[in-house]
């Protein structure tokens, strides 16, 4: 849920899926589900919420349930087995969203009659409570004396789990969580009553106003003056009516960066929460993208906001030059327009309690320090107890107006890390600040706008420079690369067959409103091999892209590590020009000589791998094909990432290799991922013989012998 204006979007997930209904056992009923989080310090926090449900004979129900906005018109949920379909009713704009991809049924009727069904949900339960999503947690399941509850005879279980160290959420200690479940035969197998216990939260969850027979049977078809629009991916529905400052503070995601000019700088903006138990236990949760950013030398600033998964929730624009800022609803193509209005960076006076902790260098830009302590009254949404105590470091970046680190403890024993990762101050691509000519552009009363203005804020100018960084810079950023040696490492030497194989790499964003963008400079790497059987690879090091969910490609400096490998002398060298040093590996080579003929058929397709963490590779093979005048072989290979949590999605990535057959080289590769897409191309071919001056360590270098792992460490040279 993200607030956009006066209003909020709510973003449903479609995953495909089954369900079943129960028919035959019509009821309407209210479930009301109340938790208590304890904190270590004995500080209590209590939350209250109710689902109405409705169920009718032939299997359709309805659940409404509150969106997470106090106020706000509720979700609705309506399944139906008859249709073999599921909708969710949008009350604020009249719209029937009807899920593709989900199918209801309703469960066979049960010979036998009710001791049937008993004892068929009694089988369902105790599977049910046996299985665990994580097979190193030890569980024990017993089941309960039966009992009647509000009338109804209910049989139950309880399900101990206990978590070793390390198997949730990394915690540091054991963990025993205890679940107790009550269904009743008589209600299908609905849970009646059910608690969960564990050492920081205990949750109870009830029905109540349990009311037997049909309900109103135009509560399972969408009202009659609903559009009724079908949805087979992932939507978002707005909430149009105003919200109270309240709602506003308490479900607004985080402020973008101010519009400064000069300063460009892209990153991504993560939190890393560290839960503490009443018993010392400390468990750390998955870290969260709070959002992506880029701002160019012209003070234009992108922002993105991601949701539960995958799905980028929010995107906004702010031109301070053409004076607007754009909000995009990609789901409807609509970018809404409103007033630019400046906004301070992160510059402001530091408070009274609080201490100077100097200056440093963190992602290669000098960051002022500051430690604050804070004690928030009892009676607040945080401290509704006893008043709580939090000290803040927090590091802020003068020249950019950003805080690039920020930890915060409290006496609760709580610890949050919210820190700018894949931070560069490279200027960012003109196309990510640009409205799709596609878009329908309105103002902030819902009437389009049809002025130049629309779709094209003003473009970067030509030769716009990229950010420096000051002249007092206390120390530069460091780099290091690892280098492992293997003994006995066998590396092939392919002889009297010299080659020169360059190519050149590129990566772009796909953009969540459907374009594409340039995230980086392109990258070239040059292969070398000569009739002794030398080889020589000259890669840009420390210019590799890296893709987290929801994120973008950062770059990071480059420099050219040669890497030479000699099989008549036995070595492998990694030049470094920075310190002029030769680190030297011996290694063992397998000669092929003369060079292998090209085959006449396609090689043999690797089987497909499943890892430890669930992701399975596929691959296909694609055939042989001549490029740039030599022969290669194509691998396809489709790489799945099983999701993380049960809002997130699992994600496909599909590349494509071409290789020579005859020398140890890639002429053409892509790699296509959720919002990803990185490129090689050959550009330079040839067989002709290198120059051997390639193959050997220059005269002034040093030479140093390496065994086992080894690390090449420099200073980054300031942009």
């Amino acid at each position: 849920m993200q607030p956009s204006g006066d209003s909020a979007i709510l973003t449903i997930r479609i995953s495909p899926a089954s369900y079943t209904t129960v028919p035959d056992v019509p009821y309407s009923a209210t479930r009301v589900t109340t938790g208590v989080q304890i904190r270590p310090d004995g500080d209590r926090i209590d939350e209250k919420h109710a689902v109405l449900f409705y169920r009718d004979s032939a299997g359709r129900s309805r659940a409404e349930q509150p969106v997470s906005i106090p106020g706000s018109p509720v979700e609705i949920m309506i399944m139906d087995p008859t249709l073999g379909c599921a909708y969710i009713l949008d009350p604020g704009n009249k719209i029937a969203h009807k899920l593709i991809g989900i199918q209801v049924r309703s469960v066979p009727a049960v010979p036998g009659g009710m001791d049937a069904l008993r004892r068929t949900f009694a089988s369902w339960y105790a599977e049910a409570a046996a299985t665990t999503p994580d097979r190193s947690a030890k569980t024990r399941t017993e089941s309960l004396v039966p009992q009647t509850i509000q009338g109804f005879e209910v049989h139950g279980s309880r399900t101990t789990t206990t978590w070793p160290v390390g198997t949730l959420n990394n915690n540091e200690r054991e963990v025993v969580t205890i679940e107790e479940s009550w269904w009743a035969p008589a209600l299908g197998g609905e849970t009646i009553s059910s608690k969960i216990s564990r050492p920081d939260l205990t949750e109870d969850s009830s029905l109540s106003d349990i009311k037997l027979g049909d309900p109103d049977a135009s509560l399972f078809i969408p009202p009659p003056n609903y559009r009724v629009v079908e949805e087979s991916n992932d939507f978002q529905i707005r909430i149009p009516q105003p919200l109270t400052p309240a709602a506003m503070q308490q479900f607004s995601h985080d402020p973008a960066p101010a519009a400064i000019p000069g300063a460009p700088f892209s990153g991504v903006k993560t939190k890393t929460i560290t839960h503490a138990l009443p018993d010392g236990t400390r468990e750390k949760q998955p870290e969260r993208t709070l959002f992506l950013t880029w701002r160019d030398s012209q003070g234009r600033v992108r922002t993105e906001w991601p949701g539960e998964g995958r799905l980028i929730e929010a995107v906004e624009i702010q031109d301070p030059i053409a004076g607007f800022v754009w909000s995009f609803d990609y789901a409807a193509k609509v970018a809404r327009r409103s007033a630019f209005a400046a906004s301070p960076g992160q510059n402001d006076p530091a408070p009274a309690n609080s201490q100077s902790l100097g200056t440093r260098i963190i992602s290669g830009v000098p960051a002022n320090g500051v430690k604050t302590t804070a004690v928030r009254a009892r009676g607040t949404a945080s401290a509704p107890d006893k008043p709580l105590t939090a000290v803040t470091e927090t590091w802020t970046a003068g020249k950019e107006g950003i805080t690039l680190l920020e930890k915060t403890s409290t006496s609760g024993g709580d610890e949050a890390l919210a820190e700018f990762k894949y931070f560069t101050t490279m200027e960012p691509d003109p196309g990510l600040f640009r409205i799709p000519a596609t878009y329908r552009v309105i103002d902030g009363t819902g009437s389009q706008i049809s002025d130049a203005t629309a779709h094209a804020p003003p473009a970067p100018a030509n030769g716009t420079p990229r950010s420096t960084v000051p002249a007092a810079h206390p120390k530069p950023e460091e780099s290091v690369f690892t280098f492992i040696s293997a003994p006995g490492m066998n590396t092939p030497a392919i002889t009297r067959a010299p080659y020169l194989v360059k190519t050149i790499s590129a990566t772009f964003r796909l953009l969540p409103e459907g374009t594409r963008s340039t995230q980086s400079a392109e990258t070239t790497m040059a292969n070398y091999g000569d009739s002794m059987g030398r080889s020589r690879v000259d890669g840009e090091q420390g210019g590799l892209w890296t893709f987290a969910p929801n994120t973008a490609a950062v770059q990071q400096q480059r420099v050219i590590l040669p890497d030479i490998k000699d099989p008549v002398a036995g070595y492998r060298y990694i030049l470094d020009p920075v310190h002029q040093t030769a680190h030297r590996l011996v290694i063992t080579t397998r000669r092929v000589n003369p060079a292998q003929p090209a085959p006449t058929s396609v090689l043999r397709t690797p089987p497909p791998q499943k890892l430890a963490n669930g992701t399975t590779n596929t691959f296909e093979n694609l055939g042989l094909q001549t490029i740039n005048g030599l022969l290669t072989q194509g691998l396809r290979t489709t790489t799945i990432t099983p999701a993380r949590s049960p809002q997130d999605h699992p994600t496909t990535t599909v590349g494509e290799m071409w290789s020579s057959v005859q020398y140890p080289a890639v002429l053409r590769s892509t790699s296509t991922g959720p919002n990803f897409e990185t490129t090689t191309t050959a550009k330079e071919v040839s067989q002709s013989e290198p120059d051997p001056a390639l193959f050997q360590v220059p005269r002034d270098y040093k030479i140093v012998d390496e065994e086992g792992t080894f690390s090449i460490t420099f200073q980054l040279p300031t942009q």
